[in-house]
């Protein structure tokens, strides 16, 4: 706690600080997120691909076809996502957003908010959410890549789906559409 407190001593702006969020998994770096969704384009473009990827799921179509495009991209399985980080450090100068594994709310985000969270949402797209929050209120997201946090993804959502992945994929991408409406309302 002592490295949080010094972190919002040296930039009182700070409403939410994010540590090293290490995967149990792979040991890649979930902080900081560089894709941030923070424009009602983006949001609608999102919302239309998930119902679509739902649709498919649906069809039972989506993993013939993820299959078929793996096999003529050559996709390398084995590759990080995109979102995931190789290593801790942060890219100076570029904006992001703090994965929700673990969040330090500050004084400052105490004040201005009642409820850390949207309570229209469920595990996804809260990030996002927070950052638009915290940007209407001039308030920042601090990545300090000197605490750490271990965390093993995806726990709760498997205990809840016992392993079923084609319920799994079909709940969390219901819950995408769901929160990133929730998102489209603070978005232009």
């Amino acid at each position: 706690m002592e490295l949080c407190e010094e972190d919002f001593k040296a930039h009182p702006d700070v409403g939410v600080i994010g540590p090293d969020i290490v995967s149990g998994k792979n040991g890649s770096h979930s902080n900081p997120i560089y894709s941030i969704i923070d424009t009602r384009a983006e949001v609608d473009r999102q919302i239309w691909r998930f119902k679509v990827i739902l649709l498919l799921l649906h069809l039972h179509l989506f993993g013939p076809l993820t299959r078929l495009k793996a096999k003529l991209t050559h996709s390398d399985a084995n590759a990080l996502p995109e979102h995931v980080n190789a290593t801790a450090d942060a890219i100076t100068g570029r904006p992001y957003k703090l994965h929700g594994a673990c969040f330090v709310f500050t004084p400052a985000f105490v004040k201005q908010f009642s409820c850390a969270f949207d309570s229209g949402t469920f595990l996804y797209f809260e990030e996002d959410i927070l950052l638009m929050r915290c940007r209407a209120r001039h308030l920042t997201m601090w990545y300090d890549k000197h605490i750490r946090v271990d965390h093993m993804k995806d726990v709760s959502t498997d205990q809840m789906m016992r392993k079923d992945e084609h319920r799994k994929m079909i709940f969390t991408l219901s819950n995408y559409v769901k929160s990133l409406k929730v998102l489209r309302n603070y978005t232009r």
